[in-house]
């Protein structure tokens, strides 16, 4: 206490000396004070040095909204702003708009910066991922309000792949045998299998699947396919290469004209009792009676049963013809 000041004096120099120092812009804007205004144009563009980062990282540390005054008034200060009802939000959000590191050097720059850091090589990530640890949208509501922000937007990368897409490529490249923990894989295990409960995802998933596998008939379906134009033109068609899912199955030739009807090609070694475990009779009904809780009718032919041409036809026509 300076010489002739009370012992509770409020100047700022009593208050520095009794480590009670509060900066001179605490709680003060841009936007309500003039010289933090000046302060904040004098310093726009300022790069700071990686010396001076890594001081100033390591003075944060351990530093929240419940242990320091400052960060608690900056939290209030940002809460529940968005673009849509804050102005500087929405003036940053359109800046930034279409910027990626191949058209704007300051994105470019950041990525490779950041390249390669990771918790245990990196000050501020390991500060961050210790801070985070543990937080998810039931326990962190900050969570629960960006996973709703972001609920329904298309990601970025929809649709794309790394043959027509040049991020997509690099980032293919970049996790290209990279190996994932034990840990993360059994998270990654958990949130799939939740995923898959949900049938419309479940059937996006098995279309892509089928999609990306370019399927082509086999030679048995060649066959089937040449006989089933002959006898009905134009009321079987091929679905074998994942064009149509029933209930999660593909199966091989359905009825377009009106009828429920379903055909399944099953190669005698491919639906063997070898590779299946299960009996042809058992190997023919789970089919049967996976399709007839769609309304479908199903008849299995099995490839042997392509040599005798004329008892296949029979069995076509029987089946045709039969409501």
């Amino acid at each position: 206490m300076l010489k002739g000041h009370k012992a509770n004096c409020p100047c700022c120099i009593c208050r520095a000396l009794r480590g009670e120092s509060i900066p001179w812009n605490k709680g003060l804007s841009k936007e309500t004070h003039p010289s933090v205004a000046a302060s904040a144009e004098k310093n726009r563009g300022k790069v700071r040095n990686e010396e001076t980062r890594k001081k100033m990282s390591i003075a944060h540390i351990g530093k929240t909204k419940e242990n320091d005054s400052g960060r608690a008034v900056q939290a209030e200060k940002m809460r529940g702003r968005t673009k849509e009802n804050y102005s500087g939000r929405a003036v940053q959000a359109e800046k930034m708009r279409g910027r990626t590191k191949e058209n704007y050097q300051g994105v470019a720059a950041q990525a490779e910066k950041m390249r390669g850091r990771t918790k245990e090589n990196d000050l501020g990530y390991a500060i961050i991922s210790r801070k985070l640890g543990g937080r998810t949208k039931e326990t962190y509501p900050y969570l629960e309000a960006a996973a709703e922000k972001l609920r329904g937007r298309t990601p970025w990368n929809k649709g794309l792949t790394k043959e027509i897409d040049e991020r997509v490529a690099k980032s293919a490249e970049r996790n290209r045998g990279s190996n994932r923990s034990k840990e993360t894989c059994k998270k990654m295990s958990i949130v799939g299998k939740k995923r898959w409960q949900d049938p419309e995802w479940r059937e996006k998933q098995l279309k892509a699947i089928f999609a990306g596998m370019y399927i082509k008939p086999t030679k048995p379906e060649k066959l089937l396919d040449k006989l089933l134009q002959e006898l009905f033109p134009n009321e079987w068609r091929y679905i074998g290469d994942g064009s149509l899912l029933i209930g999660y199955k593909n199966p091989d030739f359905v009825n377009v004209n009106g009828q429920k009807k379903i055909i399944e090609m099953n190669g005698d070694y491919w639906h063997s009792e070898e590779l299946t475990g299960r009996t042809k009779i058992e190997e023919e009904q789970q089919r049967i009676d996976h399709f007839a809780q769609y309304g479908y009718q199903t008849l299995i032919i099995w490839e042997h049963e392509l040599d005798d041409r004329t008892e296949l036809e029979e069995r076509l026509l029987q089946f045709q013809l039969n409501p």
